[in-house]
């Protein structure tokens, strides 16, 4: 089973190879300490008190329960270690192997294609991303790192603002005695193409600390992980590329990747409407045409320039999963 999955991500990783980016020196260029960005004390607790009590572990076999009823005790250590690990830039090795479980979705339980591997990673680190996603919000605020567009991972956003939001649009444009034509993308394993070196460019282009650029760009590097199934496990494997799935960071990770899909598309039709909830996009473009038809040719560059953006982060569009939808008035002709 592990050697089919990372089969066909290691045949997307190379058929998705992205422009070569050469990292800059990320201990140049920062002046002054980091005293600012440390961890208190109360952040770990807070990131505590949010890990769930699952009994669910990773590869250091602790469940978060255990940290839950500890957190008085550890707190402070932990606090030490995290502000030790953003001065170095360093991520402890055990907290970079993930246990992969593979989680059926739908369809024939028999096809491993029908199969999600979530990754069970250290509720340790656990802890220190909830600390260092806080420690991001407080430096940038989400709008401006992810995107207005995105309702994955934002404060008071989830996929019912993004339904609404997409209903409204469609409901008020229809109302307006115009036509709607929209397209949805679907992405090829997209949080395991995500490539280190270019989030790291978005991160510098974004003025993000260079102390905190190194602690993320080694959270993704030097990665491994293995699947585990009952009492068998595979051999390791070390990963290429990816956010990690199952982790908490990684999501976050990949919204500050894509944050500029909103500008490209608008780029090309101001008047384009864009909705994403994580790799899941939808894009729309009203016409005030009788026959929507008319829009397709501006709709289609749209497009194109939108798949031609993905192939430039190693995004892989499934063309088979994207589809047009055309929401319009039926006008009743008279006989």
């Amino acid at each position: 089973m592990f050697k089919i999955i990372s089969n066909k991500i290691e045949t997307l990783i190379q058929e998705s190879e992205p422009e070569n980016y050469v990292l800059p020196d990320l201990s140049a260029g920062e002046g002054g300490d980091n005293e600012h960005l440390f961890f208190s004390v109360e952040d770990v607790v807070k990131s505590i008190s949010n890990i769930k009590r699952s009994k669910a572990q990773g590869h250091d076999e602790i469940p978060g329960l255990v940290i839950k009823d500890l957190s008085q005790t550890i707190s402070e250590p932990l606090c030490w270690l995290f502000n030790t690990i953003l001065t170095t830039g360093r991520i402890p090795k055990a907290w970079k192997i993930s246990r992969v479980t593979p989680i059926h979705k739908k369809g024939n339980k028999t096809n491993i294609e029908n199969y999600r591997p979530i990754s069970n990673n250290s509720t340790l680190s656990k802890v220190f991303e909830k600390c260092l996603i806080k420690k991001l919000g407080e430096i940038k605020d989400f709008d401006t790192l992810m995107g207005v567009h995105q309702h994955a991972y934002r404060a008071d956003c989830s996929t019912v603002t993004a339904c609404i939001a997409l209903h409204d649009h469609i409901a008020t444009e229809l109302d307006a005695g115009k036509n709607v034509v929209l397209y949805s993308t679907d992405l090829s394993s997209a949080f395991d193409l995500l490539r280190p070196g270019l989030l790291i460019k978005n991160l510098i282009d974004l003025g993000m600390p260079r102390a905190l650029i190194r602690v993320m760009l080694d959270f993704l590097s030097n990665r491994t992980s293995y699947v585990q199934v009952g009492n068998h496990s595979s051999y390791t494997k070390y990963l290429q590329a990816g956010c990690v799935q199952g982790s908490v960071l990684g999501p976050y990770l990949f919204n500050i990747y894509t944050r500029e899909l909103k500008k490209i598309i608008e780029g090309i039709s101001p008047e384009c409407f864009v909705v994403a909830y994580a790799d899941d996009c939808y894009v729309f473009l009203s016409t005030g045409s009788n026959n929507p038809l008319d829009t397709l040719s501006i709709l289609e560059q749209i497009f194109v320039t939108h798949a031609n953006w993905l192939s430039t982060l190693s995004m892989v569009c499934n063309f088979k999963k994207t589809e047009l939808i055309v929401f319009a008035k039926i006008r009743h002709v008279a006989h």
